[in-house]
């Protein structure tokens, strides 16, 4: 076993089978070369116990060291070292939905009114209120934090019972919520953030942007020319920014900083962000930054595929397939390379052969080599949206 050791190589430790071979040659030492310390002994059973409790404290030691590192910092250590570089991790979010409730007389929904959807989903009421006979719409946010799915028409049982109440309905798909940032999405996020100091323009502007709380992702597309971009449809000297989540408020206030004089702006997404400026006789002046810019259009992708069992008699897990699939998550004009989805596949089981995979944007036409998104585009894949054969 070699000494436990900090230099300018990093830190170097044991592992269990080194403790093990040195207490073990320890010991016989102490007691003589034919002392029995076979596993089913009190002595080899003690030497297991002293092994176990000191590579898990050199293990500790390692972690609490790799913790000085965000490219090896987990969880709650990797929330505190990214401070330095003025981030924060992604929250969690809540999907919301509105639900048509029809009441034959006026009832009191309470704030822990529930309402219950196909999959024992549980979705809870925002603001609690009084409706009136006849049909209402209320607005409800999911009980749990994260990407919690509900297609139209799937919220129709009641969580908390009021016979007042005939029957509920989600005439909409939810609006989705989004996870927590995962520990490679923030180590990913804070690379980006690096770029700030940049000389170029649209660097700084794009890591400013993905800095911005809550912000999932962000692209940024500058015609410098003197002529208009078709592709694109931006015009000459302009800057568009497609940016997914974060507050409008926040996100404008960034690009106004970030936009250089006289760059126009594209987007449907319009806010404005007041700056101001004391004169030289404390009067304040006020100037008014017009910005635009876009949200990601979200796309959901077809997909279908056969699958066929090695054994006679197996059973696939289908459902499974299509979770892990979901699991595939996109960039802002991000493309598909379609056959990285077999990793996605196989994740679900090995007694099974995946063939025949292809994808489609309009449910019709399907290929098997590649979708290409649009610059302002953001594909998604929904378990609804996956056909799965067994052959």
């Amino acid at each position: 076993m070699s000494d436990l050791l900090l230099d300018k190589d990093g830190l170097t430790i044991n592992d269990l089978n080194d403790v093990y071979d040195y207490l073990s040659a320890q010991f016989k030492i102490i007691y003589g070369e034919d002392i029995i310390i076979d596993a089913d002994t009190p002595d080899g059973q003690i030497i297991a116990i002293y092994s176990k409790l000191n590579a898990d404290a050199q293990a500790s030691l390692l972690q609490i060291y790799n913790s000085f590192d965000p490219d090896t910092a987990v969880g709650v250590e990797l929330n505190k070292i990214i401070k330095y570089n003025a981030l924060v991790r992604g929250a969690a979010t809540k999907s919301t939905v509105a639900v048509n409730i029809t009441a034959t007389t006026t009832v009191e929904l309470t704030e822990d009114y529930t309402v219950v959807d196909t999959l024992g989903q549980s979705w809870v009421i925002v603001t609690a209120q009084t409706i009136l006979a006849g049909v209402t719409s209320v607005e409800f946010a999911a009980d749990e934090w994260g990407s919690i799915q509900a297609l139209a028409s799937t919220i129709t049982e009641q969580g908390t019972i009021l016979t007042q109440i005939t029957t509920i309905d989600n005439p909409l798909a939810a609006s989705v919520g989004v996870d927590e940032e995962t520990d490679v999405e923030l180590r990913q996020r804070r690379e980006r953030s690096l770029e700030k100091p940049a000389y170029s323009t649209v660097g700084s502007m794009l890591a400013k942007l993905l800095n911005v709380s809550n912000v999932i992702d962000a692209v940024i597309y500058e015609n410098y020319t003197d002529v208009y971009d078709t592709p694109k449809t931006l015009d000459a000297h302009t800057i568009w920014c497609i940016v997914e989540e974060g507050l409008s408020a926040d996100i404008t206030e960034a690009i106004a900083k970030e936009k250089t004089a006289g760059a126009g702006l594209k987007g449907s997404v319009i806010d404005t962000f007041l700056e101001y400026f004391t004169r030289a006789d404390g009067t304040t002046r006020t100037y008014t930054h017009d910005i635009k810019f876009d949200r990601p259009t979200e796309t959901e992708i077809y997909l279908e595929l056969d699958v066929t069992c090695k054994t006679v008699g197996c059973t696939i897990d289908t459902d499974l397939i299509k979770d892990k699939l979901a699991e595939k998550l996109f960039n802002i004009n991000e493309d598909l390379t379609i056959t990285e989805l077999y990793s996605y596949i196989y994740q679900a089981g090995s007694n099974f052969i995946a063939t025949s995979l292809e994808a489609s944007l309009d449910n019709t036409t399907y290929v098997g080599t590649e979708l290409e998104a649009d610059y302002d585009e953001k594909f998604v894949i929904t378990t609804a949206k996956i056909a799965i054969t067994e052959i």
